[in-house]
């Protein structure tokens, strides 16, 4: 047992000691980055993806990069190699995921499954094998709330940007889920809670990112919008706890339902107050909502995509992550004048 300890002790310092020496700056990221690339070991996965994860490896090929950073960090000459790079240095996904995108044929998505959430950030990575997945990160230095990731992600929608970057074409009638793994969900509400225990207030904010104003767009479209005050798009919302190894809650919420039984109750306004209403009234109304307990982490992500009928060849499932492939137009411009590219 203490040597068990003691080798899970020396795993932990030698993982933190990797991740602090990548974020020092883009210069020790970008050799991390050519390390995997370059000496990844064979049969890391059955693909032969290139994970940049140090999580990922082995305590000697992790020792082995600590060793070779701290030469490579002393060259001047690799350094100014480096700056003088032609284009903007960004973090590229993993190769498997590149692949599975770019397949020739114009493939085409008409269900969107976003996930998102702090189960995000400290996920181990899962059997995305079963279904068609890719990680993408915003543009921007900072780990933003998730209802405002969420929001970015859905604007990359509509500019265009987003298959722009991952090299797909999004169908006239997409439709969009999300999966919500919020960290400190780890029981359902009860009648008269303060919305912020269980994050309740942080899970409406998810939720309301897929908010439009009803009255105006109407008016705007020249239609009436059938879910009212949420994307018309949005066909299915789950929240997960996301606690490892544990049974943990999860409730989903069919928007049009949620918003047809808020109409008849003359409440509208998706209030965290009221959200938590809903989840609690769940049973006795019919109100597009459900709860149930089941076991936690991202394990729980294939058997949602099969019991709600979304494990199909055109569903892509989005994760939120800041390693993932970058959300930015600036890698489509012409950076230097020899750039210009004639087809």
């Amino acid at each position: 047992m203490a040597a068990d300890r003691c080798a899970e002790r020396f795993r932990g310092i030698i993982l933190r000691a990797v991740r602090d020496t990548q974020k020092i700056d883009s210069f020790t990221d970008d050799i991390w980055i050519s390390y995997c690339k370059d000496w990844n070991p064979e049969g890391l996965e059955s693909k032969k993806c290139v994970s940049l994860n140090p999580a990922r490896y082995c305590n000697s090929f992790l020792n082995d990069f600590l060793r070779h950073v701290s030469v490579v960090v002393q060259s001047d000459e690799a350094r100014l190699a480096f700056t003088q790079k032609n284009s903007l240095k960004s973090r590229p996904p993993p190769i498997c995921s590149t692949m599975l995108l770019r397949k020739p044929g114009n493939r085409e998505v008409r269900h969107l499954v976003i996930c998102v959430g702090q189960g995000e950030l400290t996920r181990a990575d899962s059997s995305d094998n079963v279904f068609s997945s890719i990680s993408v990160a915003l543009p921007s230095g900072y780990v933003t709330h998730s209802g405002a990731a969420v929001a970015m992600l859905v604007h990359s929608l509509e500019s265009g940007l987003f298959e722009q970057t991952v090299g797909i074409r999004l169908a006239a009638d997409l439709k969009l889920s999300c999966i919500h793994f919020e960290g400190k969900f780890t029981s359902l509400p009860s009648r008269g809670q303060p919305v912020h225990v269980n994050r309740i207030d942080n899970i409406n904010n998810v939720l309301r990112a897929f908010g439009v104003d009803a009255g105006a767009s109407s008016s705007y479209m020249g239609i009436e919008l059938p879910t009212g005050v949420l994307d018309p798009r949005l066909s299915h919302f789950v929240a997960a706890g996301c606690g490892l190894g544990a049974q943990v809650p999860y409730f989903h919420i069919e928007p049009r339902a949620l918003i047809q039984h808020m109409t008849r109750c003359h409440r509208r306004v998706l209030v965290d107050q009221l959200l938590l209403q809903q989840i609690v009234d769940c049973n006795v109304v019919d109100n597009g909502v459900s709860t149930w307990w089941d076991r936690g982490g991202l394990a729980i992500l294939p058997r949602l995509l099969t019991y709600y009928g979304l494990d199909k060849a055109d569903t892509l499932v989005v994760h939120l992550h800041p390693d993932g492939l970058l959300l930015s137009s600036k890698k489509h411009c012409r950076m230097e004048p020899r750039d210009i590219m004639i087809s």
